[in-house]
């Protein structure tokens, strides 16, 4: 919702990215957020060079040709905006806020449908549609299966998620457990249940989508973002095509907090990078922008993994946030451990701690 009505860059500072316009009242922060997001999947972006088409496939490479720009600092994202609201005027009416996530998925089922139309090579579906088979086998013989389905998003809930978050802290087994709440069963609890989640189409960019309640406490935002780590193993929560192992890397994510939606995505120094609005700023290596997170609330909603061509480094297994965030035990502050069982940042765990509390300023 932020509005740009002020100067953010100085003149000597050097241009990382190029910025998109979200005036005061217009609440363009969660188009602009897909707009930052779709720009830097580098195929994507080259097949929307060549776009010749009406609509929003049309505005979308419009505004890309334009961010492409050497001497653009800010770019209007409205063309995008006015052909959603004509799609969809109850969803993306003029002005007024609407789900990123759900705007992701909308600008990619119409690309999809004008490159269709023209005949050409699908990139959309090669890079992000999901195609997934659910089926569950009781011990006592009895099989179910959900019906397929295709998406451009696999959601997770984070109320399930943390329902079931005492009993592991990767997030790979973490969206297996909660995922089989939603599989048809055995109506016989006692009987052991077998469940088997495929892909049988894996695209290049895993979307997960993290859908939150209206009001998570602090705790319950932590505990997510302490499940986040540079890679997801996909091979860990679906099975897959020819049983291959793969692992995806983080590479873009988009947050929301405060009624305003901001994005994060990875360059290829592997240095994270805020793009909030016209705002384009370096926040560092994968510790820093997971000490950003925590200190500033932010609920990740939208996580792009793209495949790893290769095996990546270990991924970062504990994140040392700066000592000054950190305080001794005071009522009025949220507890906040680092796990060195698995990794992760909790606001609690089973094992004895010299207990650190983070401070939210």
């Amino acid at each position: 919702v932020h509005g740009d009505n002020r100067e953010y860059r100085m003149l000597s500072t050097p241009r990382i990215g190029v910025g998109l316009a979200n005036p005061t009242g217009a609440n363009n922060c969660f188009v602009n957020v897909v707009i930052q997001s779709l720009w830097h999947v580098e195929e994507f972006r080259k097949e929307m060079k060549s776009a010749s088409s009406d609509g929003i496939m049309a505005s979308l490479s419009a505004i890309f040709e334009r961010m492409a720009g050497s001497e653009v600092d800010v770019v209007s994202p409205d063309p995008l905006r006015d052909d959603l609201s004509k799609v969809n005027p109850s969803r993306f009416l003029s002005g007024m806020m609407a789900d990123a996530t759900e705007t992701y998925e909308e600008v990619l089922k119409h690309v999809q449908e004008s490159l269709e139309a023209q005949g050409r090579v699908n990139l959309v579906r090669d890079f992000f549609e999901i195609s997934l088979i659910e089926k569950s086998e009781c011990s006592c013989g009895e099989k179910f299966q959900n019906e397929p389905s295709t998406s451009f998003v696999y959601r997770a809930y984070a109320a399930e998620l943390n329902q079931v978050f005492f009993q592991t802290s990767q997030l790979e087994q973490l969206l297996q457990i909660s995922s089989d709440i939603n599989i048809a069963k055995c109506s016989d609890q006692s009987h052991q249940q077998s469940v088997m989640r495929t892909l049988t189409h894996v695209p290049e960019v895993f979307s997960l989508s993290i859908v939150w309640p209206p009001e998570p406490k602090t705790t319950q935002i932590i505990d997510i973002i302490g499940l986040l780590k540079p890679a997801l193993i996909l091979s860990e929560v679906f099975d897959l095509p020819n049983n291959h192992n793969l692992i995806c890397n983080l590479v873009g994510m988009v947050c929301f907090y405060g009624n305003h939606y901001v994005a994060f995505t990875k360059d290829e120094t592997d240095k994270w990078i805020l793009l909030d609005d016209s705002l384009i700023k370096e926040v560092g290596e994968f510790n820093f922008l997971i000490e950003k997170l925590v200190k500033a609330k932010y609920q990740p909603v939208l996580l792009l993994y793209a495949q790893a061509k290769h095996v990546p480094p270990s991924p970062v297994r504990r994140v040392d946030l700066k000592p000054d965030l950190f305080r001794r035990w005071s009522a009025s502050t949220i507890a906040v451990i680092p796990c060195d069982i698995c990794g992760a940042w909790h606001s609690y765990h089973e094992k004895a701690y010299d207990l650190y509390i983070f401070m939210f300023f």
